[in-house]
């Protein structure tokens, strides 16, 4: 049987959770503008009723007031921060695209390229043309030839300002995410000291849901929330969790109350020709791992800016080792271009020595060249006709070079075949107007980094090429320079320069900008070189377009028969290639840069010295412009300058192009999921915010909750003064 005082419990137990839901709808309101706010709400119970070993049962006990719990929809939580990390790269790519777009502007308070090059270069030579021998004419020339040599410097000196800012903000944003990592750690602490006396930290979750939130625009984020439990009791949980937070994938950020952190580091070396010094790459503090969150499944602004900074629209330099090098070789050479491999692609049966093989299964979408190189069972070879599906002519090189004609093994059917794409006219790594290779650099071999120091390019007959990378060198564990590869190589490795980065970022658009001066420098230079200048010398290797080195000393350039190299007299590559007339060092057009483009200073300080007739004799007269036209014709003569299958004065159409449609696709994405991120946070705050009208009902219901207990308890006290005071025996 109850007490005969239970009435006034359950009085007090209903006035207690009415005023415990009032306090909770009182902090509701006080935090309606409070940054990542969950409502809240006091969940209660009917407390545990009362056996009476009665007729009628069991006796109610009043009200429990079990908890106050957040209201959060977990899955609008994870759709929220997947599209935060999407809308975090795109804002960042628009931001910059649009600077980029910017640099391009050609209209009539900004003289961009179209009115520097297209019309006031080929004006004044036009000009040229009629008075080759007037000083004015001569210098209303060189001034504009000056300005298109300042227009790409000054395009250049953009790119590189840009990718400093991006590499900043990089840096910027990696220092925001140790931040972030360390006040996780220290809130999961604070949660877990509450919520092990069985309480639940609802305002402290709040705001490690905000810094996730923020986390989630920057990189992709992965949580975990698990349970907590003693070593020694491994069944009962102790009600603390065990918070883990993983980005880029699956890199450990947070786990429970520790975190690691991330460092940037200035690399020892470019990954392209024209980047800055100093770019930074990202590692793990603890381990020494390379954090480089770039996958296609993942997102966030540090990917955004990674691949501004970085990207390369996949064109890297990529290669076969042909020839096995031992541990220690301090140079490998590397043939280009690399093999794509079709596993479909099988062999018959042959014996060794015999100088040719049958192949089938070739997929339908693949054409086998008649001259090109094969790689059957491990071993390259190359081979000089097709007769159908049989190759002939089979020669391969050993470990040490030496070239051998038939088959190295014997073959058993259904070996896999690797056909190259010598015919395919992917010949931008023969091509030097096209090379990014930085003098001095990384190579990755065998899944390893090795610093080299210079490089040199040959041509072969195969249609191939062979890069040779000098002074390789590694660090070791303790990050001192060990010297020569540090293991044995197999041969037919594929190694690389740089990484393949699926986006134009600056280095794509600075290579852009190196080709075309390149194109512009080798064929005007060809053109002048053939010349005499006023005063009867000849121009030979007196380059009129010049590079610079950095301590602002001008050299001329090697004049190749042609871009593509092979055509030319020279083994090209890094460094000097020869000393001039002038005692001066000169350099192939690979060296050449937007930024390091000049125009001879001497052509500058003595107008008579640029060359405007092929030959000057006594018939003929220094005011004979026969090279003028031929200078002219690079405008659109597409057989002396070509760009992208385009003439010389399309570059800008060319480039632009590239630029407005990452930009337009940049700002589209920005705007679609800023729309998404709206209508998501609607939903969240559909379900997790707080309504004034729905609190304002809450108010007046608990209020008349605790009025109607109060009541109870007046009632109950009335009959219990009857019962007490006036009954008696």
């Amino acid at each position: 049987m109850p007490s005969q005082f239970s009435g006034l419990m359950i009085g007090y137990s209903g006035l207690t959770a009415a005023q415990a839901a009032q306090n909770v709808t009182a902090n509701n309101i006080a935090n309606i503008n409070t940054e990542g706010y969950s409502r809240q709400e006091l969940k209660q119970e009917a407390a545990q009723a009362l056996r009476t070993y009665t007729h009628y049962g069991m006796a109610g006990a009043g009200v429990d007031a079990k908890s106050i719990d957040q209201i959060r929809d977990e899955y609008l939580d994870v759709k929220y921060r997947q599209n935060e990390g999407t809308l975090g790269e795109y804002s960042r790519k628009n931001t910059y695209m649009g600077e980029l777009e910017n640099y391009f502007v050609d209209n009539d308070m900004v003289p961009g390229f179209n009115t520097v090059y297209v019309e006031q270069f080929f004006n004044s030579i036009s000009k040229l043309q009629d008075d080759p021998g007037s000083s004015t004419t001569r210098t209303d020339f060189i001034g504009h030839a000056k300005s298109v040599v300042e227009y790409f410097n000054n395009m250049a000196i953009n790119l590189e300002k840009t990718q400093d800012n991006v590499n900043q903000e990089i840096k910027d944003v990696v220092d925001r995410i140790n931040s972030i990592g360390s006040q996780i750690a220290s809130l999961n602490k604070q949660i877990n000291t509450i919520e092990l006396r069985g309480t639940v930290a609802n305002e402290l979750r709040d705001q490690r849901a905000v810094l996730l939130d923020e986390l989630s625009r920057i990189v992709d984020v992965d949580i975990r929330e698990v349970d907590m439990y003693n070593y020694g009791d491994p069944e009962n949980p102790t009600g603390g969790k065990v918070f883990q937070v993983m980005i880029g994938g699956a890199c450990t950020l947070v786990d429970g109350y520790e975190y690691d952190t991330l460092e940037c580091r200035s690399r020892e070396a470019k990954m392209n020709q024209s980047d800055i010094d100093g770019l930074y790459d990202i590692y793990w503090k603890k381990n020494g791992g390379k954090f480089y969150p770039m996958a296609d499944t993942l997102s966030g602004a540090l990917k955004g800016l990674l691949e501004l900074r970085d990207g390369n629209n996949k064109e890297f330099f990529e290669g076969n080792m042909e020839v096995a090098a031992g541990r220690g070789t301090s140079s490998i050479s590397v043939t280009v271009p690399a093999l794509i491999p079709y596993s479909r692609a099988v062999t018959d049966a042959a014996p060794a020595g015999q100088n040719y093989i049958d192949i089938n299964r070739i997929p339908a979408d693949t054409t086998v060249p008649n001259a090109g190189t094969v790689v059957i069972d491990g071993t390259r070879y190359t081979y000089s006709g097709r007769d159908d599906t049989r190759l002939t002519g089979l020669k391969y090189k050993d470990e040490n070079g030496v070239e051998h004609s038939g088959l190295k093994n014997d073959i058993t059917a259904g070996t896999a075949v690797s056909l190259g794409r010598i015919d395919t006219g992917d010949d931008r790594l023969l091509d030097m107007n096209k090379s990014t290779l930085p003098e001095s650099g990384t190579i990755n071999v065998s899944g390893f980094d090795y610093l080299y120091t210079s490089w040199s390019f040959v041509a072969n007959e195969d249609g191939t090429g062979t890069y040779t990378f000098d002074n390789l060198r590694y660090r070791d564990a303790n990050g001192d320079l060990q010297y020569g590869l540090m293991e044995d190589i197999d041969s037919n490795l594929t190694v690389s320069v740089s990484e393949s980065i699926n986006y134009m970022g600056i280095p794509y658009y600075q290579e852009q900008l190196n080709e075309f001066v390149r194109c512009l420098a080798s064929a005007f230079n060809l053109i002048e070189s053939k010349g005499q200048d006023i005063y009867g010398r000849k121009m030979e290797d007196r380059s009129f377009f010049r590079m610079v080195d950095p301590f602002g000393e001008e050299h001329n350039l090697i004049q190749s028969k042609d871009s593509r190299i092979g055509t030319g007299d020279y083994e090209l590559g890094t460094g000097t290639a020869g000393v001039d007339s002038e005692g001066r060092d000169f350099y192939t057009y690979n060296s050449l840069t937007a930024k390091n483009f000049v125009l001879n200073n001497d052509i500058f300080a003595d107008v008579g010295k640029m060359a405007t007739s092929y030959d000057v004799d006594s018939d003929i007269s220094v005011d004979s412009a026969d090279l003028v036209m031929d200078l002219y014709s690079l405008k659109t003569d597409k057989d002396k300058i070509i760009f992208r299958g385009c003439s010389s004065a399309e570059f800008l159409q060319c480039v632009l192009s590239d630029v407005a449609l990452a930009k337009q696709s940049a700002n589209t994405f920005e705007k679609n999921y800023t729309i998404i991120k709206q209508s998501i946070t609607n939903q969240k705050l559909s379900v997790s915010g707080v309504d004034t009208d729905e609190e304002a009902l809450n108010l007046v219901k608990y209020q008349h909750a605790y009025e109607l207990s109060a009541k109870v308890i007046q009632t109950m006290t009335e009959m219990y003064d009857r019962l007490i005071l006036n009954t008696g025996v």
